[in-house]
């Protein structure tokens, strides 16, 4: 190469490797390296830099960066950075300009990209979890004990694939040991485990695309694992040549930030780039308190912390012994404890399974013989128990005396260590159970289900990419300066959280020391909920592997605040439980054992194994039959035991009401074969069908239509429809419906018929509202946007608004579609009627059937178990079985239809606002069962992220608490964990066996927040949580116009985020969790005399989730031990379940000035953002703002709304005198939910950032919120949820014109600002709306998402970021939810969906909207 040649060189350091491309003057490729660089990426690249300069010694270079943990290192050293996706577009676009579809699966994280000619690339990025990704093989790879080359050789031979969970690594866990434990061949498992990644890849990233040859495969493991494309190929019906491999392709990345770094070029002085490399800064930020001060507090702490040694005796001081057997086969490792008749522990064994228990217990016994025999002890077998996952398979293969819950062996286990103990935490490989107990008996278990970060498996898996043994980590830990603070989501997001300290220089130490912090983090708060650490009580006791390591152990004791106890061996307690369960026992009755340790062992080789298909029900189980030399069978693979069970567990089985209420509401008699008009209308058996379909089923067959419904749900359905799910996090349910329109259009029929029903009726005397959640009222818009019925099969898809809340308007709305049918108003009227009354005696049927079987065994003193949820979950696919799993073990089991009767009296005490129909029906059951003995239980199902749920869940645990209950909730979605699912249930039945209940003395009913609002609190100050700069500091000011003092908090920072997530439940939304966060810390900091303070917060009424904010903070500030302080509620029209007669506002005296005020805090806003990107002089415009918001509350002090105006004039002239730049800047528009749009920390300070890198951010007015109102109420007099009274019919007009001068007085002033633009009229802004979804969707921001989206679009604003609290279930509908029409409508719109909340990391938030300022 000619001296002074400039080369570029792109870099990418991805989550787990670093490539290096260099390209030379004509862009071919002249080296290139991949390396595995194991969180230690700075020294690789330092070294990578020295190659790179001594093997082109006379070349110049110019270089950039790429990858998420190329970001640190751009902000350390001033490398220009390119986003990774852009960058491998760039590659593309100049090397395969065909391409129609790229997937590029990484580390952990999958992205696809769409091409269409002319058009921006439509990028798409998983969200919130990263199962399916490299990371996730790698770590089932570990698990099988085989390199991943080897996983993806096995695969090409696979015979039979077996279901495996996709969500999450630690569940996928479960089901391969499952398969393992089984002996499913290993082609079979690697293959299971690659069609699991590409359904979840599929499922997050497609949304609705079409996946279309030509396909670019990028990325690690889809260039090494040729399987794993065949599964994409399987999965998506196409042919191996639509699959491209290309040459480089797991270098994209790193080739395309060289290519696209040819554009501007700068050339690098390496050398002082590695300069800059070696410097460690030490500004870090999030850093929790150190667990030692230093070494020699650690060595003390150990010497004196309470380890109990288990009492134990050497082999062989004893010649002749009898000993009871205990052995705990769990999910990742096998323990065996032998104790003999004086209680001295002889021999122990704990391994781990790597894939086969069975062998593992051998191995362990055969140990336990051969030892005895070299020091010649005979011995004898008295008694033996098995527990823990392999339970069933040990007991049969070996004959065991018993079998017992692991629970329960755990509980005696922690009995031993200390007999007054009052909480077991045990963390084990995958699973965290923690046990309360009262009185020495279990008053309550909690399990995680759905999620298992912070369990030891992933510890485990962290020290091994750090390179670190358990015990190098534990020290590290126990002596690091400055833990990281990781956060407690999700074991792959805190990958991402531990690369951005990496990129703060932290060192390994410190993350190791704060992952001993997120495992009890999140295990207490998270996964247990648990906000007052003394109901923990005094005596705990902690065990399993994961307290080996001293860091984990310290974190407990610091967090909690108590000393911990355990023994020398916390791994051996569930064997340790086993062997004293089987020597209880056999002190009981003496009987003979039947494993005396003289038979011959199983060779696990031989075992008589048969695969069987089960025909019992459409999930069509496949079964595994081992059969053992004594004659024993055990069945695996079964969800229940219906058709096969080991005859160990047979027990009379009870009632299952489930398969009674599947019947009355689907198997219509006398369906019309042919209809007279031959219309054929297909309706989907989802949602809330499950309720309405026998009313629609009348009404359409009278009316001469033949109406044809979807299939019962099957996971292949359900497969078959993910392809156009919108939101990843969105409730199985809800993605079910996908699979079952596909299923209508292969049926043929001629319509589909899918209403918007906004409100059920209205069942319970005493609650306040019968709202749908906005999921089940909105999906059809989904439907529609994403699937495209009527385009892509010719099938009209019919989707009227529709409520059930007052039968006129019901009538009407169905004459309006059916009249459009052609169906007469004679025969209507006459359908009508029938079908009003088939609805009410369905009602009847499903309640009275099971009210006498009820009663009954209420009375026999049966085990009764109500099982509560929505009515969607009697889908025997959603319900995962319970009601049989439970019948199964002789339990009476009942639907929540027995209690609804209108006459209900409790809702009115309950913190809760009851408004959405289903859930109330929860609450209504969970009130009931407290009032009943002690043998009825409730079992409440909860979709995996369910939005109404995550409010009503506490309070209905508080219920049943109170009533001396458990309150046992099953997380159920697209993954079926039957293991899980039993062993819950299990424990509860064992438990409530074995519970003394307390004499109930009158039973106390649940008492909500009883604190009113009275009188003489108008004098108290009225705290207000910190909203918006441009609002906030103007509300003290209207308070005193109203006669009310109100102080504004102070914004919230990480302290007070982390309050909320102590003091609240981890799932509502994230505004809702901020919120009370600030109220909390605002009232410990000892600033506020606690006795003259009111807290106050808004409320919206409808459908979205914030109407129940009230609740979250009644119930938070009851759990922090403020239930003395009155809470207020501000609200445009009705309060909800907040006694505050005494507040009241002067509204005729204040609406002038709130109507000016709003109008003058959006001129400012618009204003500053204009200016402030452009300013020459920094500081200046932020000043300005400041000075007119301080004017402004001086002018609404003295209700002043001329000088707010003159004032808004002035500005105007003072914005056009600041010194600019002149030049073009970007405008990016910012949309979404309320909150997180306008507050600098609950939108993770985005705005800032956007503007750092020179764009110009957009949001749209405030007044549009309450403009939305003109809509919205013609909106629901026409669909029948509000009358249209002559009053409002007069009135309307004369407000709309009142709003209307005042907004153009305002907008004459503010034209006259050099880059003002005018706003559109609401009713424009509805317009566009309409044309994307339908004005009844009113929840959270509602039809005014996709409003303001088009209002952009139109203007040229090409960028837009959707930002949303994580998992907002308005915005799964209004906003992912419309996505893909968003897009028809408006090609040219780059659109970004953003979910934030406490665990986001700010490299994943940055790494997405560095594509719309690339792009």
């Amino acid at each position: 190469m000619k001296p002074n040649t400039i080369c570029s060189i792109g870099i990418d350091v991805g989550s787990t490797t670093l490539k290096v491309v260099v390209l030379n003057d004509r862009n071919e490729i002249i080296y290139k390296v991949y390396r595995r660089h194991k969180a230690d990426f700075n020294t690789l690249f330092v070294e990578e830099l020295n190659t790179v300069t001594s093997r082109f010694p006379d070349c110049r270079f110019t270089i950039a960066i790429t990858g998420s943990a190329g970001m640190g290192i751009s902000e350390r050293t001033g490398i220009p950075f390119v986003q990774e996706v852009v960058a491998s577009i760039e590659v593309v676009d100049k090397e395969y300009p065909d391409t129609h579809t790229l997937i590029d699966l990484g580390g952990e994280d999958a992205k696809m990209v769409f091409f269409k000619d002319g058009r921006q690339p439509d990028i798409r990025m998983n969200g919130s979890c990263a199962g399916g990704t490299g990371a996730f093989i790698d770590q089932m790879a570990d698990l099988m004990n085989i390199p991943v080359e080897e996983l993806g050789r096995q695969a090409l031979r696979y015979e039979k694939l077996y279901p495996v969970a996709s969500r999450c690594g630690v569940f996928a866990k479960t089901d391969v040991q499952n398969l393992i434990s089984r002996n499913v061949p290993v082609p079979d498992i690697s293959m299971s485990i690659l069609r699991t990644v590409a359904v979840q890849s599929v499922t997050t990233l497609a949304r609705g695309c079409d996946i279309q040859p030509k396909i670019l495969c990028v990325g690690g493991p889809l260039t090494f694992i040729p399987a794993l494309r065949d599964s994409f190929v399987e999965l998506l019906n196409l042919d191996e040549a639509d699959l491209i491999v290309p040459a480089n392709s797991e270098y994209f990345p790193a080739w395309g930030t060289a290519l696209y770094n040819r554009e501007g070029e700068t050339i690098e002085d390496i050398s002082l780039l590695i300069q800059k490399l070696g410097i460690k800064d030490h500004k870090r930020k999030d850093v929790l308190p150190a667990l030692f001060a230093n070494e020699e507090e650690y060595q003390s702490w150990k010497e004196n912390r309470k380890i109990k040694p288990l009492k134990r005796a050497e082999l062989g001081s004893k010649k002749n012994i009898e000993c009871f057997l205990g052995i705990d086969s769990g999910s990742t490792t096998t323990k065996i404890l032998i104790m003999d008749t004086d209680g001295d522990i002889v021999y122990t064994f704990y391994g781990t399974n790597q894939g086969n228990s069975l062998r593992k217990v051998i191995e362990g016994l055969n140990g336990f013989y051969q030892e005895a025999k070299n020091k010649g002890v005979t011995f004898r077998f008295i008694s033996s128990a098995a527990t823990g996952y392999g339970e069933d398979l040990i007991k049969s293969a070996l004959n065991f005396d018993y079998g017992i819950v692991e629970t329960m062996a755990h509980l005696s286990g922690a009995q031993y260590v200390d007999p007054e103990v009052s909480f077991v935490l045990d963390i084990g490989g995958q699973d965290m159970k923690s046990i309360f107990t009262r009185n020495g008996v279990i008053s309550n278990i909690e399990l995680n289900e759905a999620c298992s970060s912070g369990c030891g498996s992933f510890l485990q898996n962290f020290a091994a990419t750090m390179n670190m043994g358990l015990s190098e980590f534990t020290k590290a830990a126990c002596l690091a300066e400055y833990p990281s603070d990781l956060g407690s989501r999700c074991t792959v997001f805190m990958n991402s959280k531990v690369k951005q300290s990496l990129r703060e220089n932290a060192a390994l130490g410190d993350i190791a020391a704060g992952l001993a912090y997120s495992v009890i983090k999140n295990c207490l708060f998270k996964v247990l909920k648990i906000t007052n650490l003394n109901l923990l009580g005094e005596h705990i006791v902690v065990q399993g592997g994961t307290f080996r390591n001293d860091a984990v152990y310290r974190a407990l004791e610091l967090l909690s605040g108590k000393s911990v106890s355990t023994t020398d061996y916390p791994e051996l307690m569930g064997a340790l439980g086993a062997a004293l369960y089987a020597r209880k026992m056999w002190q009981a009755d003496k009987k003979q054992t039947l494993f005396t340790g003289e038979e011959v062992l199983p060779d696990v080789n031989t075992v008589d194994t048969k695969e069987l298909q089960c025909k019992g029900c459409t999930n069509k189980c496949s079964i595994l039959r081992f059969r053992f030399d004594n004659g024993n069978i055990c069945y695996a693979g079964n969800k229940c035991e219906k058709v096969f069970f080991s005859k160990t567990t047979a027990a009379e089985k009870g009632y299952n009401a489930f398969d009674r209420k599947n019947e009355i509401l689907f198997a219509r008699s006398g369906e019309k074969q042919t209809s007279v008009s031959g219309l054929r209308i297909g309706i989907p058996r989802v949602l809330n069908m499950f309720e309405n379909y026998p009313f629609w089923h009348t009404l359409l067959t009278e009316c001469d239509l033949e109406v044809v419904l979807s299939p019962e749900s099957t996971t292949a359905l359900y497969q078959k429809g993910v392809g156009s799910v919108m939101s990843d996090n969105i409730c199985f349910p809800a993605k079910l419906v996908h699979g079952h329109i596909l299923a209508l259009a292969e049926q043929k029929v001629d319509r589909i018929f899918y209403p918007m029903i906004v409100k059920e009726e209205k069942e319970f005397d005493s609650s306040v509202n019968s709202y749908n959640c906005p999921v089940v009222s909105g999906y059809p818009d989904v439907i529609r946007s994403s699937m495209e019925p009527e385009e892509k099969f010719g099938i009209p898809f019919d989707k009227p608004v529709v409520t059930f809340s007052n039968d006129k308007a019901l009538e009407k709305a169905c004459f309006t579609y059916l009249s459009s049918l052609g169906v007469s108003e004679v025969i209507f009227r006459k359908a009508f009627v029938k079908a009003l009354k088939e609805r009410n005696e369905t009602k009847d049927a499903l309640r009275d059937k099971q009210k006498a079987l009820f009663d009954q065994a209420v009375r026999e003193n049966k085990l009764v178990f109500v099982v509560v949820g929505r009515p969607y979950h009697t889908d025997p696919l959603i319900h995962q079985k319970v009601g049989q799993i439970l019948s199964d073990m002789g339990v009476y089991v009942f639907t929540d239809d027995i209690f609804r009767h209108k006459e209900s009296k409790g809702f009115g005490k309950l913190n809760i606002v009851s408004q959405w129909s289903y859930p109330n029906r929860v609450v209504q059951a969970a009130m009931e069962v407290a009032k009943l003995p002690q043998n009825v239980q409730l079992v409440q199902l909860n979709s995996f992220g369910c939005g109404p749920d995550s409010f009503f869940m506490d309070e209905t645990g508080e219920i049943l608490k109170q009533a001396g209950k458990n309150h046992t909730i099953l997380r159920i979605d697209e993954i079926a964990s039957p293991g899980s699912v039993r062993l819950r249930m299990r424990s509860l039945i064992e438990s409530l066996k074995v519970i003394i209940p307390d004499p109930v003395t009158g039973t106390k009913t649940f008492r909500g927040y009883d604190i009113a609002y009275k009188k003489e609190d108008r004098q108290k100050t009225i705290l207000a949580p910190w909203f918006a700069d441009f609002i906030s500091p103007f509300i003290p000011a209207l308070g005193e116009l109203a006669g009310y003092k109100i102080v504004n908090l102070p914004k919230t920072n990480t302290v007070s985020a982390e309050a909320g997530l102590v003091y609240g439940h981890n799932e509502v939304c994230y505004p809702s969790t901020l919120i009370l966060g600030d109220i909390i810390t605002a009232l410990q900091s000892g600033k506020y005399d606690l006795d003259d303070v009111v807290v106050a917060i808004t409320q919206t009424g409808g459908q979205c989730r914030a109407t129940n904010y009230l609740a979250q903070i009644k119930s938070g500030l009851m759990n922090a031990g403020f239930s003395n302080i009155p809470v207020l509620v501000f609200a445009a029209g009705e309060v909800f379940q907040n006694d505050q007669k005494a507040f009241k506002l002067p509204v005729l005296k204040l609406m002038d000035i709130v109507v000016y005020m709003l109008l003058y805090a959006d001129a400012l806003q618009q204003m500053y953002s204009s200016t402030i990107i452009r300013e020459k002089k920094k500081g200046e415009t932020q000043h300005l703002f400041d000075f007119y918001i301080d004017r402004g509350v001086e002018a609404i002090r003295r209700n002043d709304h001329k000088a707010l105006l003159s004032l808004l004039e002035q500005a105007v002239a003072d914005f056009n005198g600041v010194d600019i730049y002149d030049r073009e800047f970007t405008k990016i528009g910012l949309v979404g939910e309320i909150y997180v749009k306008y507050n600098n920390y609950g939108q993770a300070h985005i705005t800032e950032w956007l503007r750092s890198r020179n764009m110009e951010v957009v949001t749209p007015p405030i007044i549009d919120f309450v403009m939305q109102y003109f809509v919205n109420s013609q909106a629901n007099v026409k669909n029948g949820l509000q009358k249209d009274n002559l009053f409002k019919h007069c009135l309307s007009p004369i407000f709309w014109k009142y709003m209307n001068d005042k907004i153009r007085k305002v907008e004459g002033i503010v034209k006259s600002y050099r880059f003002h633009v005018p706003s559109k009229s609401i009713y424009v802004k509805a317009k566009y709306a309409s044309e994307i979804l339908d004005l009844s969707n009113q929840f959270g921001e509602g039809w005014l998402i996709a409003g303001e989206v088009a209002s952009y679009a139109r203007q040229g604003i090409k960028r837009v970021v959707c930002i949303q609290p994580f998992g907002c279930i308005a915005n799964h509908i209004v906003a992912k939810g419309i996505e893909k029409r968003l897009r028809k409508f408006y090609p040219e719109m780059n659109l970004l969906y953003l979910d934030v909340d406490g665990g986001m990391a700010e490299v994943n938030l940055q790494n997405r909207l560095h594509f719309l300022i690339n792009d």
